[in-house]
């Protein structure tokens, strides 16, 4: 009966080991870094991103650009997986990681052609602009770049 006992003791410390594990892998592990000093390469000067008790970032920057390009990091750091998945619905392209269930959607959009008017849109826009679109999208490439293993 001890042997017995002593096996199933085993057992479940061998588990719950198991389950944390598990847990922290797919839950803690991801989870973006909100301390200390990061360096982007295109930044002109530091920029200061604070996180507030409620986790908001609050940045400071000498230039519109650094401070453009710092919300682009902490955007993805902080909603990657959505920025990935509303992109994918508006140009249509749901279906290429959720299946068949989402062909129906996949052809509304395409229809109502969102992606085309983006593109177009990028176009269309004056240099300043296309400039700031430039450095959001280098700050969001910039954290994709750090965390793609």
């Amino acid at each position: 009966m001890r042997l017995v006992l002593r096996a199933l003791f085993w057992t479940f410390t061998i588990i719950v080991v198991v389950i944390a594990a598990t847990v922290w892998w797919f839950v803690y592990r991801p989870l973006p870094r909100l301390d200390g000093s990061i360096a982007l390469a295109d930044l002109q000067k530091a920029v200061i991103v604070e996180r507030d008790h409620w986790g908001v970032p609050h940045i400071r920057a000498n230039s519109v650009q650094d401070m453009v390009e710092a919300q682009g990091y902490v955007m993805a750091q902080d909603r990657l997986w959505q920025m990935d998945l509303l992109r994918r619905v508006a140009r249509g392209q749901l279906s290429e990681i959720l299946g068949p269930a989402t062909l129906n959607v996949d052809k509304r959009f395409r229809t109502m052609g969102f992606g085309r008017a983006a593109d177009r849109g990028i176009g269309l826009m004056d240099p300043a602009s296309r400039s700031l679109f430039a450095a959001y999208a280098r700050g969001v490439n910039h954290f994709i770049s750090q965390h793609s293993n």
